[in-house]
């Protein structure tokens, strides 16, 4: 089993660096800037549908891996927003995207039982765990290009979001169940959050680049040569659907992808990250 880490990061963002942060791929730093944007809502998302099941939650070792949970979301809640305040400087717009993940959001708590809201936040975490183990492949890159404080920051959220995997889907599994209904709700929920994900994702991408503000040349995209300046192939490129098609096992668990050495590597590349006392340095 894998550590859930709490981890207390301090990471400062400024505007000057906030555009081209990450020299040669428009494509894919507009991307994560609008993912960023939205990570405020779906982390508070995320919190609320594991709590609405503390209480219940019988197994000692699931407790402990809640509060981990609960506490890395957190933290990612509150760095991102720094972030995303740096990101304003570029994308004026971007506070909409905030709203937007907001609104479809508590459209979700208020149509649906807590248990589908569950079952929501586990197709959604699905997403970030493979968007994480994505962000692995190219992590040299990303350190040797990006600017240091946003490559922190990117590599740090994809190893919480690969070490918290799967409490999501550990509770649902003993809150609601393994059995056929349980396996519907949570194939009903990942659909929905497919379709309406590459939706919502596309609609923040044109909120973010309606008036963004550009500090320099838009460069030639190197990581990603093939894509086509859409959100469609770019998600086609960082998401491995083999992984995605996954989920719709009945026997599918997060951790039937063992990726943890991908973690043990993050953390020899930055040793003592977010649990010693120079967090501000990222250390």
């Amino acid at each position: 089993m894998v550590d859930i880490v709490r981890r207390r990061v301090d990471i400062e963002f400024d505007s000057d660096s906030a555009s081209g942060w990450l020299p040669g791929e428009p494509i894919v730093e507009t991307f994560l800037d609008t993912i960023s944007f939205f990570f405020p809502a779906g982390e508070k998302f995320f919190i609320d549908s594991v709590s609405n099941y503390k209480g219940a939650i019988r197994n000692e070792d699931l407790k402990i891996q809640v509060r981990s949970f609960i506490y890395q979301e957190a933290m990612h809640t509150s760095v991102h927003k720094r972030c995303n305040t740096a990101l304003l400087a570029i994308y004026p717009d971007g506070w909409m995207v905030d709203r937007l993940g907001h609104a479809v959001l508590n459209g979700f708590r208020m149509v649906f039982p807590v248990s589908f809201q569950l079952a929501i936040s586990c197709a959604i975490e699905h997403f970030t765990a493979i968007l994480a183990d994505s962000l692995f492949h190219y992590l040299d890159y990303i350190l040797e290009r990006a600017h240091p404080d946003f490559a922190k920051l990117w590599a740090w959220h994809a190893v919480e979001e690969t070490e918290h995997k799967a409490v999501c889907f550990d509770v649902y599994q003993e809150q609601i169940g393994r059995g056929p209904v349980a396996y519907l709700m949570r194939i009903l929920a990942m659909l929905l959050v497919t379709v309406l994900g590459v939706l919502v994702i596309t609609a923040g991408v044109l909120l973010v680049r309606r008036n963004k503000r550009r500090s320099q040349p838009i460069q030639p995209v190197v990581m990603a040569p093939n894509l086509k300046a859409n959100t469609a192939s770019l998600v086609s490129s960082l998401i491995p659907w083999r992984l995605y098609l996954d989920y719709y096992k009945p026997s599918f668990h997060p951790w039937n992808h063992d990726n943890s050495q991908s973690i043990e590597d993050w953390k020899q590349r930055f040793p003592g990250f977010g649990v010693s006392s120079d967090c501000k340095s990222g250390r």
